[in-house]
């Protein structure tokens, strides 16, 4: 490269450093809403686990009934009134709605949460999920919230060929009941596509350099 070319590509590399900062600016605060709205469901999918005794066959508000008519979360509601700007339990006040869900998240951070069992908040959650039903994880995307938390769960090999509601990731919580519908052979979930080791997999995320190395090192 010439003396030149090298002088034209600095120049080039200055003019696009600002834009690549605003990108990985705007990439870490996409990262952090993520993991805002993972952990209000986490927190309130922990309720659920353990005072709603959720069950494969109905619909998951009333596991959500069970837990607010739960003996632990009236106790807590009695001692601690201060739900959020409510103070008593209203309709919208449930984790199927995202106030509902934002609310119920910060108090059960508040005033469960440091009563259960674990030397730091992912272990407390850690207990919680490991023993979970995999259909519940699978159900209600706690494999794609507990990632970014690193939060350890069952084997979920066992439901992970389900059709689930992928639109309700992002969304509420789903109320109705787990349908046990397999997916059709060769179709995966978007969250959860199986690792292979065919050749083509492992050309995949290769650069062009690095696959003719590779074709060449396997020919014959």
């Amino acid at each position: 490269m010439s003396h030149a070319r090298r002088r034209q590509v600095a120049r080039l590399e200055q003019l696009a450093k600002p834009i690549l900062e605003r990108k990985r600016e705007g990439d870490a605060r996409i990262f952090e809403f993520m993991k805002s709205e993972a952990s209000i469901r986490i927190a309130c999918l922990s309720l659920i686990i353990l005072y709603g005794e959720p069950r494969i066959d109905e619909p998951l508000t009333i596991a959500w009934d069970r837990c607010a008519q739960s003996a632990a979360w009236r106790s807590c509601l009695e001692r601690h009134p201060d739900f959020g700007g409510y103070g008593r339990f209203e309709e919208r006040m449930s984790p199927f709605f995202s106030l509902g869900a934002s609310y119920i998240a910060k108090y059960f951070r508040k005033y469960f949460l440091p009563e259960l069992p674990g030397v730091d908040e992912k272990e407390k959650f850690d207990n919680i999920f490991v023993v979970a039903p995999p259909w519940f994880i699978w159900f209600t995307f706690v494999d794609v919230y507990a990632a970014l938390f690193g939060i350890k769960l069952p084997d979920l090999s066992g439901v992970n060929r389900y059709v689930r509601n992928t639109s309700s990731v992002c969304g509420n919580l789903p109320k109705g009941p787990f349908e046990c519908r397999l997916m059709p052979d060769g179709v995966f979930d978007i969250f959860h596509v199986p690792k292979t080791d065919t050749l083509e997999d492992k050309m995949r995320d290769m650069t062009p350099r690095e696959r003719k190395r590779f074709l060449r090192q396997n020919a014959g």
